[in-house]
């Protein structure tokens, strides 16, 4: 099987599907409520939306106002694409390793080098979602589960699953990857891939009845995350072939010490479990949170 993706990245992600299918949970309200209730935690004022990050910067307090920084010493300074700095005592960069890239990161010491090298390389996947709602579950009614698998190299559609929500709206959850993701974005317009989806799904259901029905929906809503600034594609990024042992948690282990220890990364690609996972983003948002509190317990912030 000719591939672009490194077999020690590709690995750890495999080992982590067939540990226990992440697929087998879904949020109440979507993923993004996940965030949403977090952000309510955090309370008023401590949030900044809207703020695209251009880099990170390393400051001298002494060339401060002693009122942004009075204990002195070293600190980091968030350079935001507005020209506002906000100034930090620890910084974590928890952004996909291929928008990591294309920061403006402090030092040029082996470990910066090192670490932009990494994640210059690594290349984001390539998936696209659609979500297409019905006016009824037609296909539990008539015995299928709803998921979908396709070998076809050129099916639009990879797999699928049963989407309809706990308030009963029905739907059919499918995604598209790789080169046929690529063909579907290339489409004139909207109402082709529409046209091109529905009519494969069609073909996952051999009953005229159920065909029918599968063409018939209420709404059909597609995302093509490539388009999207901040992350360049999903689910995660991969390491291309050739980039022998790379590891990103090693990696970020490796380079603990820039910045004085100021600057940590966390994400899903840094994960020791669940990489390329919400799970996995979690775990090392917490591992990063936890080292960040360490330090500053420890007196490390100045």
């Amino acid at each position: 099987i000719k591939s672009a993706v490194c077999l020690s990245v590709f690995v750890p992600y495999l080992r982590a599907v067939l540990a226990r299918c992440p697929q087998g949970y879904r949020l109440a309200g979507g993923a993004q409520s996940l965030s949403l209730r977090l952000a309510d935690r955090l309370g008023p004022g401590r949030l900044r939306l809207g703020s695209p990050v251009a880099g990170v910067e390393e400051v001298e307090t002494a060339s401060l106002a002693s009122t942004d920084a009075p204990d002195g010493g070293a600190r980091l300074a968030v350079r935001l694409s507005s020209g506002d700095r906000l100034l930090a005592r620890l910084v974590i960069a928890a952004v996909p390793p291929n928008q990591l890239a294309r920061l403006a990161l402090p030092s040029s010491e082996p470990a910066a080098v090192s670490l932009q090298t990494a994640v210059g390389a690594a290349v984001p996947s390539h998936y696209a979602k659609f979500i297409i709602t019905y006016s009824e579950a037609w296909w539990r009614r008539l015995g299928y589960s709803g998921e979908l698998f396709s070998c076809d190299p050129l099916s639009p559609i990879v797999t699928g699953f049963d989407g309809t929500t706990d308030t009963g709206s029905a739907a059919l959850v499918l995604l598209s990857a790789g080169r046929p993701s690529q063909d579907l974005e290339c489409l004139p317009t909207p109402e082709a891939r529409r046209e091109a989806v529905l009519r494969h799904l069609a073909k996952f259901f051999p009953h005229d009845s159920a065909s029918g029905l599968a063409t018939d929906c209420l709404h059909f809503a597609e995302k093509f995350w490539r388009a999207e600034p901040f992350n360049g594609g999903c689910p995660s990024d991969v390491a291309p072939c050739g980039f022998g042992r790379f590891h990103l948690a090693d990696l970020a282990a490796a380079t603990a010490g820039l910045c004085d220890g100021r600057l940590l990364f966390a994400g899903t690609e840094f994960a020791r479990r669940w990489v390329g996972y919400m799970e996995g983003a979690i775990e090392s948002g917490e591992r990063a949170a936890t080292a960040a509190a360490t330090k500053l317990e420890a007196g490390h912030d100045g």
